[in-house]
């Protein structure tokens, strides 16, 4: 397969979702490795709103989207 070939994603939802919050997570450096290297990292917002966490209080290259487990069927769906 490759990097050329795969797209990795991660969803992150729940409280898990803290760990991308640039004043809460002890994980920034692990989750900017991460990034730089390829992968995608996805933040759920209805766990940002259920927590009250604003999307700009997250790590830079976080995206939002609106639902992880919507997020997961698109991309089941789309193979």
């Amino acid at each position: 397969l490759g990097p050329a070939n795969v797209t990795v994603e991660i969803v992150i939802h729940g409280t898990a979702i803290f760990t991308l919050s640039k004043d809460k997570t002890t994980l920034a450096a692990e989750w900017e490795r991460l990034h730089k290297s390829g992968v995608g990292v996805l933040a759920c917002n209805n766990s940002l709103k259920m927590r009250n966490i604003p999307p700009e209080s997250l790590l830079p290259f976080v995206k939002v989207v609106d639902s992880a487990v919507a997020e997961l069927v698109r991309k089941q769906h789309a193979g």
